[in-house]
């Protein structure tokens, strides 16, 4: 019974010492911070989950250039050295923006990213490499 007096009392007490509509804004918010330090809140904070970039560095040879589309990508042609982990030497189309391409042509050994997508693997910073570098490809 003294419980529930006590429960009563306590409501009663937190209910009368709200501040009025009427009061100013600077009672209001030194009341919050009163009730704020007299009942700490645990706040939940969710970060939002940003997806790392995947992208490994890739030597090859490239076998053609497609034609870009409106948007200025091309389809890359090319054999890549294997990919340790990731995958094999190979012959293999990959997509990328014409800005990247630069001076490359056919026939050219390069070095570039080769990015991870939603849509599958592209090509970005595409640097020539000496004519004399030796690639291991499989053809």
């Amino acid at each position: 019974m003294k419980k529930i007096a006590l429960v009563a009392f306590a409501a009663t007490f937190m209910f009368a010492c709200q501040p009025k509509s009427s009061e100013t804004t600077e009672e209001t918010v030194d009341s919050t911070a009163i009730t704020a330090e007299e009942t700490p809140v645990e706040e939940e904070v969710v970060a939002e989950e940003t997806p790392e970039e995947v992208f490994y560095t890739v030597r090859g040879q490239i076998v053609e250039i497609g034609e870009a589309d409106e948007e200025g990508n091309a389809m890359v042609t090319l054999h890549h050295e294997e990919i340790p982990d990731v995958m094999m030497a190979m012959k293999m189309d990959l997509k990328t923006n014409t800005e990247f391409l630069g001076e490359v042509a056919a026939d050219d050994k390069i070095s570039f990213e080769m990015l991870k997508t939603e849509e599958g693997y592209m090509m970005r910073n595409i640097e020539k490499l000496p004519a004399e570098t030796e690639l291991t490809l499989k053809k």
